[in-house]
């Protein structure tokens, strides 16, 4: 189905952005791409290098597909930037009432202090990084979802933020449909 509404919205992932997405996770595990396929993929997957780059092709296009089709999970994370950017605005109330995170929605969207080395598979913490105290930034595409964070603070070491969350629902209601 994910191929199918692919080619309509003609999306495609190319092996650049495969290889980009395995060197990531690879440096994020701190030992080489082979040690990675020796002690990862063929111990624990029984996979090969090329077995893993189709399953990430399939991962990475299912999330382009997911994108492409939830216009509405859009909208409304832009509505919601802009009403927690909103002069006097009350990003925690909003994250409180809105976020689709169950674990920070009721702490009002705090995430915490995180370290800047975290793995960060959505990028908020490399977003947080550039922002200063205080500032909402605009809907952030993370692996599953748009973001919308707060930057609380941030030292050379650690980012603290709080997030609201924008679950993208589409794909799986269509898929569910057909």
């Amino acid at each position: 189905y994910v191929t199918k509404l692919a080619r309509q919205h003609n999306l495609s992932v190319s092996r650049p952005e495969v290889d980009d997405f395995i060197t990531r996770t690879v440096n994020s595990k701190s030992i080489s791409l082979e040690a990675y396929e020796k002690t990862v993929l063929r111990n624990f997957y029984d996979w090969s290098l090329d077995e893993y780059r189709g399953v990430v092709r399939a991962k990475l296009l299912s999330q382009k597909v997911a994108f492409a089709v939830d216009t509405k999970a859009k909208a409304r994370a832009n509505e919601l930037a802009g009403q927690a950017s909103a002069a006097g605005a009350d990003f925690g109330a909003i994250a409180r009432a809105s976020s689709d995170d169950e674990i920070t929605k009721s702490v009002g969207g705090d995430a915490g202090p995180l370290s800047v080395d975290n793995q960060d598979p959505n990028g908020l913490i490399t977003a947080a990084k550039r922002m200063t105290d205080n500032q909402v930034s605009a809907p952030i595409k993370g692996a599953d979802g748009y973001y919308v964070i707060k930057l609380i603070k941030k030292t050379d070491t650690t980012v603290d933020y709080a997030q609201i969350k924008v679950q993208l629902r589409e794909l799986d209601a269509q898929f569910d449909a057909a």
